[in-house]
């Protein structure tokens, strides 16, 4: 009976870790798009990056908060 319970919650464990590995998968390709894009913008034109984009668009947020 308990090697049963045990066996269940070992796969339940085992489960939650593919799906985590699978994400953290994801979340690495993720990550590698948006830096690759961000060398790519950089080489074109420098006011392109996504760094720029966000902080433009922070600002432009804190101008309407401002008035």
């Amino acid at each position: 009976k308990s090697i049963q319970i045990f066996l269940i919650i070992f796969s339940i464990l085992n489960n939650n870790i593919k799906i985590l590995s699978k994400h953290l998968k994801m979340n690495k390709l993720l990550h590698l798009e948006i830096s690759t894009l961000n060398k790519k913008n950089r080489s074109k034109n420098p006011r392109n990056s996504l760094k720029f984009l966000i902080s433009g668009a922070n600002l432009k947020i804190q101008n309407r908060r401002q008035k």
